[in-house]
């Protein structure tokens, strides 16, 4: 009950209790149609403020915290979806790079909103045509497109894509060295380097961290070579 109803409710008793005390008493006489007039009005406005009032009270502050709730429950909810866009394939802008030394295969990461910082991706799990590699544990860091050259932490912008270097393959004549996963440090469960085999298949369980301000990611890129123009490539999520 409300401060204002117990309020209410001790006007209303001492009212009660004196005008039964002058009731009774000779030497405070009161008129008893006068008595019963305040005793009538006092009931009907208690009532109507314990049965009615406060309650309807009591309910718009009930509605405007749920309504707040919602609020900041909506907040929660949009700040927990995700912003960034992950796709790979050989058709996708960015994903297939040539240089002066061979050919990069990445991954195309797009943001919709404020911009998001501390973009990291890992692969935690990898499949050699249908079979998982023991990787001790470990996880693996591959590189995000220059930023590491520069030395700092990768920063997704709107309307600027991002890249995850996933793999390298090589088109100088005189190089045999196979495709290899391009990570940014190799953890001693993969000896230094890993190479994508010819005709092989393979699945890397990849995870994306970023700073608080966006939930992490979870996709898998599916990669295999069959030579420099048979190369599959993509990513679900």
């Amino acid at each position: 009950m409300k401060a204002r109803v117990r309020a209410d409710a001790a006007i209303f008793a001492a009212f009660l209790i004196f005008g039964l005390v002058g009731l009774w008493l000779s030497k405070f006489p009161v008129d008893k149609t006068v008595w019963w007039i305040g005793f009538t009005v006092f009931a009907v406005w208690l009532l109507i403020e314990i049965c009615f009032v406060s309650p309807y009270r009591h309910a718009q502050g009930l509605t405007a915290q749920i309504d707040a709730s919602e609020s900041k429950l909506a907040v929660l909810e949009e700040a927990s979806k995700p912003r960034i866009k992950i796709s790979c394939a050989k058709d996708i802008e960015g994903c297939v790079v040539p240089d002066h030394q061979g050919i990069w295969y990445r991954a195309r990461l797009d943001l919709t909103g404020n911009n998001v910082s501390g973009l990291e991706a890992s692969v935690t799990d990898l499949w050699e045509n249908g079979v998982k590699q023991n990787l001790y544990g470990e996880y693996m860091i591959l590189q995000m497109c220059m930023s590491e050259q520069l030395g700092k932490t990768t920063t997704i912008h709107q309307g600027r894509p991002e890249y995850i270097n996933l793999a390298f393959v090589s088109t100088d004549p005189s190089d045999d060295k196979l495709p290899f996963l391009t990570l940014k440090h190799y953890p001693g469960s993969v000896s230094g380097h890993f190479d994508f085999k010819p005709n092989q298949e393979y699945q890397l369980g990849t995870v994306l961290n970023c700073d608080d301000t966006h939930p992490t990611l979870y996709f898998t890129v599916k990669l295999s070579f069959r030579g420099n123009k048979g190369v599959e490539l993509s990513c679900s999520g």
